[in-house]
C-alpha cells in the first residue's frame, strides 16, 4: 500500500517549454534528481530508474526546479487560435439546439391531475 499526493494536479508546478527528456531504454522522465555529467564533449544523463546512459543537450535554465512540471506543448498563439476557432465553432453551432424533456408518465404521475398539469407546463416552455 502506498499514498500518491495528487495535489500536484491542481497546483500545476514549474511551467516549462519544450519537450521533456525521456530515458530511452525504460521512459523516464529527466527531473530535478537527475545529474547530468559531461564526458568528452557529451552531456550524459544516468537514468536514476535503470541506470542506462543517455546522451543529451540540456542548459541549466532547462533543468526542472520543481517536483511537479508542466511541459507547454503549443505555443500560446496556437492555444489563443485553437480557443477562438472552438468559440466559432459553438456560436454557429447554436441554430441547431435541441430541447428534451423527460416526463415521468408512470401511475404515481396519473393521480390528481399531475400529468395533464406537466404536460401543460411543458407546452408553455416550448412555444
Amino acid at each position: 500500500m502506498f499514498k500518491v499526493k495528487l495535489d500536484c494536479l491542481e497546483n500545476r508546478g514549474q511551467i516549462a517549454t519544450g519537450d521533456a527528456e525521456f530515458c530511452a531504454l525504460c521512459k523516464g522522465v529527466f527531473n530535478q534528481l537527475s545529474k547530468l555529467a559531461d564526458e568528452g564533449d557529451k552531456q550524459v544523463w544516468l537514468c536514476e530508474f535503470c541506470n542506462h546512459k543517455n546522451e543529451v543537450m540540456i542548459g541549466p535554465e532547462e533543468v526542472p526546479q520543481a517536483p511537479e512540471v508542466t511541459y507547454i506543448l503549443e505555443a500560446a498563439a496556437q492555444v489563443e487560435q485553437l480557443q477562438e476557432e472552438t468559440k466559432q465553432a459553438a456560436a454557429q453551432q447554436t441554430d441547431t439546439i435541441s430541447i428534451v424533456f423527460c416526463i415521468d408518465i408512470s401511475g404515481s404521475m396519473s393521480g390528481g391531475m399531475r400529468l395533464s398539469t406537466c404536460k401543460t407546463a411543458v407546452a408553455q416552455q416550448v412555444v
